[in-house]
């Protein structure tokens, strides 16, 4: 839940205009800036036209849980040569 909380915060904070304004300013799908989690889906809706805003913000939320469990499983993980303090 503060997960999807906190994306929603962030299209409330001007996450899209913020896309916008990268994608005016020259770059494209495949530049580094817009890869990252959010910045991707964003991207492809207003270039591409794939999908709606709350299609998008569903997308988002679900990169961004995705992105939390891969942190947690491997801050979990066992035997991978690492100690947690």
């Amino acid at each position: 839940d503060r997960i999807d909380k906190r994306v929603l915060e962030m299209f409330d904070d001007g996450f899209v205009a913020e896309v916008k304004q990268l994608i005016t300013n020259g770059y494209g799908l495949n530049d580094k800036a817009l890869l990252s989690t959010g910045y991707k889906e964003i991207a492809q809706m207003l270039i591409n036209k794939e999908y709606s805003i709350s299609d998008c913000i569903s997308m988002v939320q679900l990169a961004h849980r995705k992105y939390a469990k891969r942190q947690i499983t491997w801050f979990e993980g066992q035997n991978r040569g690492y100690d947690l303090v």
